[in-house]
């Protein structure tokens, strides 16, 4: 907190910033976040809105910041880019910074790395990862000394001055995951598979205090990648935390037995990962438990048959608007996986399939849908073993419960078993024309 207010205060309050998102959830949560730093803001619903207002604003105050989503409808991220890179002069371009859900390398392969992209910034943002990106991207007058993490570091933030690498393949998980480091002080910056992760290794070997590891994923797994850090790395002494929903003693020892130096399971328990952390960087652990804020429990009537919501809201640090994000990605993403698990059973596919369940199993776990969680548990074994037939009554199992699960997590993300109140644009903020 401390630091954040530090950099807030060489940041001018008198910032006009545009904020463009289609989705209304993403745009009330950015508003929401931005408020109490005083910026003049502008907030549309549509890349064409986007693009009136910037032209406006040159014949009048010209904006300072824009915070655009990637994907929108009409007009992408990517399109307002061009057009201010063509229509306007060196000294009318202002500070540039993408906002995205869960489409990071897309952004970097369709900008090309355009320059003018300052930044690309994963929903769901944080205060303090803005504020370090709009930093670090806009010229100061002064700088800001920043708190030694002994400094800063206390039973609230026990992970403060940890820079992390998260490797995971999965959107939801890398959000989960991403949400719970930081909220306890750390840096976290995700890999989404094998290669990835090597690649920011070897750019910067001792930027990482540890890695958080998951084990199956595309391309190299978590086993072969953990091999490549240890022998061709030569990186003998980074901490390597396995993460996975496998929970058996064998898959405890084959981790060990690769280079790892730990296991910890999904879903995500902060306490457990922070124990693990904490454990093998060698840093202080706190005497007692971590003091963490009383995540207030939804009504009774969320309490819902295929999801436990306030399961949910605990693995997303009570954090209500992420939450929301993160079941529409599940709504949209897994609407159709049954279908997927049909077609792989037809092609005896046993390999895939046994990887989407456990990809499905620790999402589902994650997300407080605990049925579904052991069914696709079931599926997976089922699938690994090579055992047809009861592969085939597991996907059976999985399709009689994700309809339901998928119905639950389009109602959660639409706020209906949230009791969540539509929050009004704070002082300052300017609604767009309605698109």
């Amino acid at each position: 907190m401390l630091e954040e207010t530090g950099r807030q205060q060489t940041i001018s309050t008198g910032l006009k910033v545009l904020i463009a998102d289609d989705n209304p959830t993403a745009r009330q949560v950015m508003t929401t976040m931005v408020a109490p730093f005083g910026w003049k803001l502008v907030v549309v619903s549509s890349g064409q809105q986007a693009l009136e207002e910037i032209d406006q604003a040159i014949k009048t105050e010209p904006f300072d910041l824009l915070l655009l989503d990637w994907s929108m409808p009409d007009v992408g991220g990517n399109e307002i880019v061009q057009h201010i890179k063509t229509h306007k002069a060196p000294e009318d371009v202002p500070l540039i910074l993408i906002v995205t859900a869960f489409e990071y390398e897309r952004v970097r392969r369709d900008s090309g790395g355009e320059p003018l992209i300052r930044a690309v910034l994963t929903k769901p943002v944080t205060p303090s990862s803005l504020l370090d990106a709009v930093t670090l991207a806009r010229p100061l007058a002064t700088s800001v000394q920043a708190l030694p993490p002994s400094a800063s570091r206390s039973a609230n933030m026990p992970l403060v001055g940890l820079k992390l690498l998260v490797v995971e393949d999965n959107t939801i998980n890398q959000v989960v995951a991403r949400r719970i480091l930081e909220s306890v002080g750390a840096t976290v910056t995700v890999a989404a598979d094998g290669i990835k992760a090597l690649e920011f290794l070897s750019a910067g070997r001792h930027c990482f205090d540890a890695v958080l590891m998951d084990i199956q994923m595309p391309g190299m797994d978590g086993y072969d990648a953990t091999k490549a850090i240890r022998n061709d790395l030569c990186l003998v002494d980074l901490p390597i935390i396995a993460m996975t929903a496998n929970a058996m003693a064998s898959d405890r020892e084959q981790c060990l037995a690769v280079g790892m130096n730990d296991h910890i399971g999904k879903p995500f328990i902060v306490e457990q990962m922070t124990a693990a952390i904490l454990n093998h960087t060698r840093h202080n652990i706190p005497t007692h438990e971590p003091s963490r804020h009383p995540i207030e429990n939804v009504s009774p009537a969320a309490h819902l048959s295929a999801v436990d919501v306030n399961e949910a809201l605990t693995r997303a640090m009570g954090d209500r608007d992420l939450l929301m994000i993160l079941m529409a990605e599940f709504a949209q993403t897994y609407a159709e996986i049954a279908n997927d698990f049909d077609h792989l059973l037809i092609e005896g596919n046993l390999r895939d399939l046994a990887r989407g369940a456990h990809d499905l199993k620790g999402v589902s776990a994650n997300l407080g849908a605990d049925q579904l969680a052991k069914a696709t548990m079931a599926l997976q074994t089922a699938a690994e073993s090579g055992n047809l037939e009861q592969a085939k009554q597991a996907c059976d199992d999985v399709r009689a419960l994700i309809p339901n699960v998928i119905s639950e997590a389009r109602r959660i993300a639409d706020g209906g078993s949230l009791d969540v109140g539509n929050s009004t644009c704070a002082g300052g903020v300017r609604e767009g024309p309605p698109g």
